[in-house]
């Protein structure tokens, strides 16, 4: 949930409802907005959801407020919504693991009234459900275990809590990420954050092949740097999440600008095999293309590294200047890689300057074995 503006001076609450036509729409174009409420009196200006829950126009909702009527507490203003192409959800579901089917009512879906009966606001009971925390109503994993909970009590006591706390705060992540009131400004601006004010200019940087670059400890947790995460309107260039890029060792095997595609090779990547002859470790280079995987990089000691990824012209300069990515300064590639592979991130400059960017870099380790 964000404080929101709606056309006007009045500021509504408004809850993230997905990523098309919601927090991404582009300067001059509305995002699309549902009005829920839960009251019958409405019943004949809203369309009925189910049974209890009602959706009206936003445009209503507002007249009903500024003529006393409601509360704006009274509605739940969600901007966006989250879509499927025909056939595309009920694949998911035929599949499974991916969703849990079951019977809702109101109270389960949008909370009850106080223990005493006494008539709450929609938000008063959203808060409550939901487990407030901080100055916003949440991330939406409290409101998750009590859904799951009345939906799948047998499996709900079996869920590991160690993984279950590492998702939730993958979820807190990237709320305050993607959709807190700094990541708005963010998606506003012409270029990328930056979380490091003394950033190198690197927009027309050339870098020459060897060149040895090291991935952020902090920046990959979610798989992307802070604001960069596509949408259906802006695509992914990349393709993949990065998550292979988390304290990475990288070395550039091809020249590198601005108007060139950046070609590198994991230095750290994980074990994939060995070699059949002697028994040496084979490491993963990159999630290239399938013609990638005959890329094979000798290391010293008998590895090798197979594999390699791109990125896209200009990519590589931008992770430069926002920081998710630094040339390694000083060192030596012979240095790098006579270092246990564990290693290679520290042996090639890379540190953890606070204990804020050690948990970070923990997270990031947790999510990348994922």
């Amino acid at each position: 949930m964000v404080a929101h503006r709606l056309a006007g001076s009045e500021e509504w609450k408004v809850w993230f409802g997905g990523d098309c036509d919601g927090l991404e729409c582009p300067e001059g174009m509305a995002p699309k907005h549902f009005c829920l409420h839960t009251l019958e009196k409405f019943a004949d200006k809203s369309k009925r959801v189910i049974k209890g829950v009602f959706v009206i126009s936003l445009v209503q909702a507002r007249f009903l407020v500024a003529s006393g009527q409601a509360r704006k507490e009274d509605f739940m203003v969600v901007v966006g919504y989250t879509g499927w192409a025909p056939g595309q959800l009920q694949g998911e579901l035929d599949r499974g693991g991916a969703w849990v089917l079951g019977a809702a009512d109101r109270g389960l879906l949008l909370g009850l009234n106080g223990e005493g009966g006494e008539d709450l606001s929609l938000t008063e009971r959203l808060e409550i459900a939901a487990g407030s925390w901080g100055e916003t109503l949440g991330d939406g994993t409290y409101h998750w275990k009590q859904l799951y909970q009345a939906l799948r009590p047998d499996s709900a006591d079996t869920l590991n809590s160690d993984e279950e706390a590492h998702n939730d705060e993958m979820i807190r992540r990237w709320v305050d990420t993607y959709t807190g009131a700094e990541a708005v400004k963010r998606k506003r601006a012409a270029t990328p954050p930056q979380e490091v004010s003394s950033l190198p200019q690197t927009d027309n940087v050339s870098l020459a092949y060897g060149t040895v670059l090291l991935g952020s400890a902090t920046h990959w947790v979610l798989g992307r740097p802070a604001g960069t995460w596509p949408s259906r309107l802006r695509p992914d260039p990349w393709l993949l999440p990065g998550q292979y890029l988390h304290r990475a060792v990288m070395l550039l095997v091809e020249e590198s600008s601005p108007q060139r595609t950046s070609t590198l090779v994991l230095l750290n990547g994980p074990q994939i095999g060995e070699t059949r002859e002697e028994g040496s470790a084979v490491l993963f280079g990159g999630p290239g293309r399938a013609s990638d995987a005959r890329s094979v990089l000798p290391l010293p000691g008998g590895d090798a590294v197979i594999g390699k990824f791109s990125l896209p012209a200009g990519v590589l300069q931008d992770l430069l200047k926002s920081g998710a990515l630094s040339i390694a300064e000083g060192v030596e590639l012979e240095e790098v890689l006579a270092a246990e592979r564990s290693q290679r991130w520290a042996a090639a400059g890379g540190k953890l300057r606070t204990v804020k960017e050690l948990a970070a870099a923990v997270q990031g380790d947790t999510q990348q074995k994922r």
